[in-house]
């Protein structure tokens, strides 16, 4: 339907509703924008600390029930929500999808009967219905805040028909079907409330047989959701509100502010651990571009909601150098044969951050960000099948890069490697030269030592 109010969308990261203090500040900041004449759609992930991540902690009594040991409660492992409902005085106004719901009570209930033991695929699909629980939970309990705030607002569970995050795919690693997800959008009726709250993370697959089946949409799910309803919403404005100002230009204090990043760039620094969605959670905002729309899109701090580093479809007119970063890298693979094209797509299905550079003539580089032990038995079992060679192998790395508006400039590469040199740092491999990237891998002992080296060779102590 035709909105008469302009459309924001904003997600809130874990560490952002750490406490009843955040939770509190974000009501104030939605009622603000609502108060300004906006109807608003609040993406949630389940809340976290420092010392407690509430979806790793889902995944881990999964795991231990699997292994047939008995599971937390449902109050142990949600104990954060469970404090905020208390606080609440109970989900009086809302739906509660936490009264007479025991998620850890139905996985001893399929542990009795032996389903969590048998096929990969029913095990994924039990996977992801129980590890959004904290995201459905979190859901109620901001609506229920809203309303407490004075704010006309619901939340909207997987299983309405006007859940806007339709997908497709694996019940682990699902992919965005946008236009499903416009055709749900479409139901949502803005003249009843100003807020609908939503659980990020996962999203509703129509299969074959008709039925609704609930997945997963992989690492950074959450930003994914928030991007795939700013397209099928048609939303004006899309804030990813974290625990940040924004994106800065490092990882030293005092390291100033980047103003903008486009698209590109900012698929890049995510991967080099900016406080940015990861590469593939941006697709559904590049269609959104495709369609000749241009919201605005922000990384903003979630207790000022509005500030912080603006998403842009280009920016050609930006800084050479913007943001310098590194990370981690556990395994570094060159790989050649039939199957070479396919590895990314493979791991990918089974949850293994990584990331291919190199790539062309029969052959590509591919590195393990994370899932090491798990991606490395794909490759050995691809490698089996005799579709796959390894032709190097190299362990405990790291890549240092810088991120900017390189087509402006020339000679950002040999800069950043003659950095490393002066310090005596040896390059291992380079990695992609791109017009928005220079990186290079490094042993991982040097790091901190290469990262410095290169903030300082474009930004200064």
């Amino acid at each position: 339907m035709t909105l008469e109010k302009p459309l924001e969308i904003m997600k809130f990261g874990g560490t952002s509703q750490g406490s009843m203090k955040q939770m509190e500040r974000i009501a104030e900041q939605v009622k603000a924008h609502v108060d300004d004449g906006n109807k608003v759609m609040v993406v949630i992930s389940a809340p976290s600390t420092k010392e407690y991540r509430t979806t790793d902690e889902t995944i881990k009594e999964f795991e231990r029930a699997r292994r047939g040991e008995t599971p937390r409660t449902d109050e142990e492992v949600f104990h954060i929500q469970y404090g905020y409902r208390e606080a609440l005085g109970g989900l009086k106004s809302v739906r509660d999808p936490m009264s007479g719901r025991h998620v850890f009570d139905e996985l001893l209930d399929l542990m009795k009967k032996g389903v969590i033991s048998i096929g990969e695929e029913v095990v994924d699909s039990y996977r992801a219905l129980l590890y959004v629980t904290g995201e459905v939970y979190q859901a109620a309990i901001v609506a229920q805040l809203f309303r407490n705030h004075d704010i006309n607002a619901d939340w909207i569970d997987f299983d309405d028909k006007r859940f806007p995050v339709r997908v497709r795919g694996d019940d682990m690693y699902a992919f965005p079907d946008l236009d499903e997800s416009q055709q749900a959008a479409s139901n949502i009726d803005w003249r009843e409330r100003d807020v609908y709250v939503i659980p990020g993370f996962g999203g509703i697959s129509k299969e074959k047989n008709s039925e609704k089946r609930q997945k997963l949409l992989g690492r950074g799910g959450s930003d994914t959701s928030a991007f795939m309803c700013l397209y099928a919403t048609g939303a004006n404005r899309c804030y990813i509100c974290t625990d940040v100002d924004g994106i800065k230009t490092g990882p030293y204090e005092g390291s100033g502010l980047v103003k903008t990043l486009d698209v590109k760039e900012a698929s890049f620094a995510g991967f080099l651990k900016a406080k940015l969605p990861k590469p593939n959670t941006v697709d559904p905002l590049k269609r959104t571009y495709e369609k000749e729309r241009y919201p605005e899109v922000r990384i903003t701090n979630a207790m000022n909601i509005g500030t912080g580093t603006e998403i842009v479809e280009t920016d050609l007119k930006g800084e050479p150098v913007k943001f310098i970063g590194s990370r981690h890298i556990p395994a570094v693979y060159h790989l050649s044969g039939p199957a070479y094209a396919s590895v990314q797509t493979a791991l990918d299905k089974i949850g293994v951050d990584n990331y291919t550079f190199g790539s062309g003539g029969g052959s590509v580089r591919l590195m393990i960000v994370d899932g090491e032990t798990i991606g490395g038995r794909k490759i050995k079992q691809m490698v089996n099948s005799g579709n796959l060679r390894i032709d190097s192998y190299s362990r405990d790395l790291c890549v240092v890069g810088a991120v900017g508006n390189m087509r402006v400039v020339i000679g950002i590469s040999s800069r950043l490697q003659a950095a490393l040199a002066s310090h005596g740092i040896n390059m291992v491999d380079p990695c992609d030269q791109s017009p928005c990237l220079s990186a290079v891998l490094v042993e991982h002992e040097y790091q901190k030592q290469a990262t410095r080296a290169v903030y300082d060779e474009f930004f200064g102590r």
